[in-house]
């Protein structure tokens, strides 16, 4: 019996960090209504720069998308912010940078 709520084929990379960027910005949106925060910036960083391009001011959505649903809703979360949502790029997998000892 599976828990997954899909085929793992379903799930991907970009499909969590839309997920987790869906949260992020819901959280800080909640944050900012229940505080009555109508100003202020806020970084946001991620290391999927596809992501990260839905926070561009001229981002538009496209249907054909595979994750249509998820950007919309991470899209619109976005442009209901009452905060200005500043993105930025982290590169990941920073262990590879550090040394390694056996």
């Amino acid at each position: 019996m599976s828990i997954a709520p899909g085929p793992i084929c379903d799930g991907d990379s970009y499909q969590c960090k839309l997920a987790g960027l869906i949260g992020v910005v819901t959280l800080i949106n909640c944050i900012c209504f229940t505080n009555n925060t109508t100003s202020g910036s806020l970084t946001v960083v991620c290391d999927n720069l596809a992501s990260l391009c839905i926070f561009q001011p001229d981002f538009v959505p496209d249907p054909s998308h595979e994750s249509f649903d998820l950007v919309c809703c991470l899209h619109q979360r976005i442009k209901s912010s009452p905060i200005t949502l500043n993105p930025q790029h982290v590169d990941s997998h920073q262990s590879r940078k550090k040394p390694f000892y056996t």
